[in-house]
């Protein structure tokens, strides 16, 4: 079976708006201000919750479509979510950010329009409200990390980040000890933090890519977390990995690194990447150093923080949302995402037998070269150049899946054309 994979990733303008970024929020400014850009936005944007924490705290979002009050299953899904740990404050700071961002620019920037438009992005700064209220209370502790529940031993908290159902339980940077930072939790997903997020990403119609903001160390990072080896669709991952760190490097000149140095068991990217096999990122953001005060970085940071962020973010809109270039996927496909859907008991379409994807000569035989041509479509109306075209070969007796960690790369191209 051959696939081919097509990326092309821009960036979008630079309006600001009215937040106050200058200082960290609290919990409840950033509540505020949350429910203020999703009311003063009322026609692209719409609060939602996805349950409700350990301590009975909501889980908030902010949705941003052109039809807020609407799933629309024909539009894709991008998720950008913080605070999986208390103590990591910038994490909340950067979603919240880049939902003003998207919401102040999107009236005057077409290019992010085009994107914005097949869109639904659902944006939830923090996932761990209880946490986060704890590491704000003047009676409790600013390097908080895990939730709030009581482990009844006179211990609290589960680290919501080992907390996911894909590897659970591994002794590979998470921990059985309640007393530990790592501590997993009883049980895969026994935390209603964890479970109401799986819940909700299981209900979109149409999940593409997903950021998880964390802090720090100046990293970003891809499946796999709980092991060193590689997962199906490395060569993808890796690229988006790469692009993303060139991309924020280009705004302060912060390098990012790929690997983080140890491995974690039951984390949300790995969870979502092996269920969905959506991409799944983990920005680890400033400071590159600092021990435990990394986790508190001075409030000048945050502005910079979201600046060098920004691009990263943006071209995953934009590869989930501007889908401009693509093949046919069967004879009668007209681009529309997704081109096949599971019916019960087969494929609505024969997704992998594809008329834009060719040889010369057609039969194929053993020891002979072959020519294989590619046909792109653009549908963005402008000439696209600088386009790079890679075809993989998977055999079909080990996995029909691509990306997957068997394909073979037979070769790459850069295209242009109107």
């Amino acid at each position: 079976m051959l696939s081919v994979l097509v990326l092309w990733l821009s960036a979008a303008g630079h309006l600001f708006g009215q937040i106050d970024f200058t200082q960290y929020h609290t919990p409840a400014s950033l509540a505020s201000d949350l429910t203020n850009l999703a009311s003063s936005h009322a026609s692209l944007a719409q609060m939602f919750t996805i349950g409700t924490s350990i301590e009975g705290r909501t889980i908030q979002g902010i949705k941003i479509s052109t039809n807020p009050g609407v799933d629309d299953p024909a539009k894709g899904d991008v998720i950008f979510v913080g605070l999986h740990h208390a103590r990591e404050w910038l994490a909340a700071e950067m979603p919240l950010r880049l939902a003003e961002y998207l919401l102040t620019n999107y009236a005057t920037d077409p290019s992010l329009q085009a994107c914005m438009n097949n869109l639904q992005i659902w944006i939830i700064p923090v996932l761990n409200p209880d946490g986060y209220a704890y590491t704000a209370d003047p009676n409790g502790y600013r390097y908080w990390r895990k939730n709030r529940r009581n482990n009844g031993d006179g211990t609290f908290g589960v680290d919501l980040n080992r907390n996911y159902g894909f590897q659970w339980g591994l002794n590979s940077g998470s921990s059985p000890n309640t007393n530990d930072d790592t501590y997993r939790g009883t049980a895969p997903f026994s935390e209603p933090e964890t479970a109401a997020f799986r819940d909700f990403v299981a209900a979109r119609h149409n999940p593409r890519a997903m950021l998880s903001y964390h802090t720090f160390s100046e990293l970003f990072l891809r499946p796999w977390a709980y092991t060193t080896s590689d997962p199906p669709g490395e060569p993808t991952l890796a690229y988006v990995a790469q692009d993303s760190i060139a991309k924020i490097a280009a705004v302060h000149g912060q390098t990012y690194g790929e690997n983080i140095g140890y491995t974690s068991s039951g984390e949300a990217t790995d969870y979502f990447w092996n269920q969905f096999r959506f991409g799944a990122f983990t920005p680890e953001m400033r400071p590159a150093t600092g021990g435990l005060n990394g986790f508190s970085p001075g409030a000048t940071e945050i502005i910079p923080n979201n600046e060098e962020n920004f691009p990263a973010a943006l071209a995953l809109i934009h590869d989930a949302g501007c889908r401009t270039l693509w093949i046919k996927d069967y004879p009668g496909d007209s681009g529309t995402e997704p081109s096949s859907v599971w019916v019960g008991t087969g494929w609505s379409q024969a997704f992998w037998i594809s008329p834009d994807i060719w040889t010369v000569p057609v039969t194929l035989v053993g020891g002979s070269s072959v020519t294989l041509n590619v046909m792109v479509h653009n549908d963005s109306g402008v000439a696209k150049n600088g386009a790079k075209v890679r075809a993989y070969y998977t055999d079909p007796r080990i996995s029909l899946e691509f990306p997957n960690p068997v394909a073979v790369l037979i070769g790459e191209q850069t295209v242009n054309g109107s």
